[in-house]
């Protein structure tokens, strides 16, 4: 059984890994506008539109550590 130490650490560590995909995203979005980027907008675009994947799979995740957390309060 999980304890509810456990699930706090895990539950701060999923919100860490979710602001980095966030905060990644939104720089790939920004690099995208930029003029004298790197790579073409579409690259930076696709790293945006896969990051957002992994922030939405994170957000649940997130969900269920709490559901879960929930069950032991």
């Amino acid at each position: 059984m999980t304890t509810l130490d456990e699930l706090n650490v895990r539950l701060f560590v999923a919100k860490q890994e979710l602001r980095g995909f966030e905060e990644a995203g939104a720089d790939a979005r920004k690099a995208a506008q930029a003029p004298n980027a790197e790579f073409p907008s579409d690259i930076y675009l696709s790293l945006a539109a896969d990051l957002d994947a992994q922030a939405a799979a994170k957000r649940q995740e997130i969900a269920d550590i709490e559901a879960e957390r929930t069950k032991l309060l």
